[in-house]
């Protein structure tokens, strides 16, 4: 799944694929916690509902094993989908974290949209990076 992802990140196309094959892919708790990542992550879109909805269920597995942190985590990830329960998702990640004294890893990073990543948009950001002194050209 992380290599699927990882060659969609540096080559991406077919982001719905993408999303349909880590759904598949994704049949435990902890492996559709990290499809929810980066499906968020990669900015993906698609038909993704059966591994988003699997992220509500991993919360609770998560939850009722003491692992209040990662529950939230999932709960989060399902309250950035299309679900029709994704504000209430939301909010019990919120109170989870509030309650935990925790952050939300979820938006610690943020997507860039798929026209960021064409030649010249990464040519544009080398040169800055080199103009700042952060990096070289090449």
């Amino acid at each position: 799944m992380i290599e699927a992802a990882l060659e969609y990140a540096i080559a991406p196309s077919n982001p719905g694929g993408l999303l349909s094959r880590m759904s598949k892919i994704a049949t435990y708790p902890l492996d559709k916690l990290i499809a929810g990542y980066l499906a968020k992550w990669l900015h993906l879109s698609g038909d993704g509902n059966a591994d988003i909805s699997g992220l509500t269920s991993a919360a609770s597995q998560f939850a009722s094993t003491g692992c209040l942190w990662v529950a939230a985590e999932a709960h989060a990830l399902a309250g950035h989908s299309e679900l029709k329960t994704a504000s209430a998702e939301k909010a019990k990640a919120s109170e989870l974290h509030r309650q935990l004294g925790t952050k939300c890893l979820v938006d610690m990073i943020k997507p860039e949209p798929l026209w960021a990543k064409t030649p010249a948009a990464t040519r544009k950001k080398r040169v800055q990076a080199f103009q700042s002194g952060e990096g070289d050209v090449f």
